[in-house]
């Protein structure tokens, strides 16, 4: 029987699965299917290898039927050429479905027609069009900072804020590293789904007599429709990771 999995990928820490996953869930229900399995890559970005992400690990379990729905074709990549190869090589020959949600591709990638590749080539090419131009108006951005702080001794930003120096990561004070830090753990302290975490086990534990089934556990919180901090469905290892970062993150 054929298994549906679901890759997400965010580039960076401040970015979570969710709005990736709200769009699958919503494709998912019209379509009467439900997801097997999740996979998702954090803090990387689509300009590193499908090989050197959990996509490799995802694809080599991947039978012939299977179905691999991401919501956007730069989520497995933004360089066309590393894309078309992940079709090509892993897709192709082992006759896989692609569902791309928010471009509404749905394809079996053993049967392409010319008109589906050249449609797949588009927006791989406009997901490195956009991955170039965020690039280049980064560096456009410090080029004209530098050119201010070279003629006037300072540069304001957007917020206002009167630079004078560019910064460098090395010489941040560790005040200002244990602030940056406990601001950090303040902010996760808040977060809804960890405090759900926290009363949830809790509730548990006094039903189970402080004993920990990780792998109960998770499908009881998957149950309930709840998800860790980043938005990833709970696995019994990502359980047991949870439990052991609410205990430091509450330890008080």
């Amino acid at each position: 029987m054929s298994k549906v999995y679901v890759y997400e990928r965010v580039s960076t820490q401040d970015q979570t699965f969710m709005q990736q996953r709200n769009a699958i869930d919503d494709w998912l229900k019209s379509h009467g299917m439900k997801a097997d399995e999740f996979y998702g890559d954090e803090g990387i970005s689509g300009s590193v290898s499908y090989k050197k992400r959990k996509l490799a690990l995802l694809v080599e379990k991947m039978e012939s039927g299977d179905v691999l729905i991401v919501s956007e074709l730069s989520r497995i990549g933004r360089n066309i050429f590393d894309v078309n190869k992940f079709i090509q090589e892993e897709l192709k020959p082992r006759k896989i479905r692609l569902v791309v949600v928010k471009m509404n591709l749905d394809l079996r990638c053993d049967t392409l027609k010319a008109v589906d590749e050249m449609v797949l080539f588009a927006f791989s090419f406009a997901s490195q069009v956009e991955k170039e131009l965020i690039q280049s108006r980064t560096q456009e951005a410090m080029s004209a900072i530098k050119k201010d702080l070279s003629e006037n001794g300072f540069h304001v930003s957007k917020k206002g804020r009167k630079i004078t120096k560019l910064g460098s990561p090395g010489k941040i004070s560790k005040v200002a590293l244990s602030a940056a830090a406990e601001k950090k753990a303040e902010e996760a302290r808040k977060n809804p789904a960890n405090i759900f975490f926290k009363k949830y086990v809790e509730a548990y534990a006094s039903r189970t007599n402080g004993v920990i089934n990780y792998k109960k556990l998770a499908h009881e919180l998957n149950q309930l429709g709840q998800t860790t901090a980043s938005g990833m469905p709970y696995t019994e290892q990502r359980a047991r990771a949870m439990y052991s970062k609410i205990k430091k993150l509450f330890a008080e």
